[in-house]
């Protein structure tokens, strides 16, 4: 179990909720879980951070708002993005989904 105080991206909200393979059981769960979060709006310091990472890292969209909200609240980002665990700056703990190979 990790230790300590978590947040989510506005933008992670949206994402895990609209995927459309999720079921009622499984949106409610994740509800839950979201409700014991800190949800972290998009601000001006994540605009100004995911403009600049976009520009200098190509990254997507959300992917560059997630990891500029980790970013300005000095946060680790946990992430199964390879990509953004290489993120020059950005601290990353890489997780492993169970069953992903």
């Amino acid at each position: 179990m990790l230790l300590g105080e978590y947040l989510i991206s506005a933008i992670t909200e949206i994402e895990l909720l609209s995927f459309a393979g999720l079921d009622d059981a499984q949106r409610i769960g994740l509800q839950c879980l979201i409700d014991d979060l800190e949800v972290v709006e998009i601000d001006r310091a994540v605009k100004q951070y995911a403009i600049a990472l976009r520009r200098e890292h190509r990254l997507k969209l959300p992917d560059a708002l997630i990891a500029a909200t980790a970013l300005t609240r000095d946060a680790v980002l946990l992430t199964i993005d390879g990509q953004l665990a290489n993120l020059p700056g950005l601290r990353c703990q890489t997780l492993k989904l169970r069953g992903a190979r």
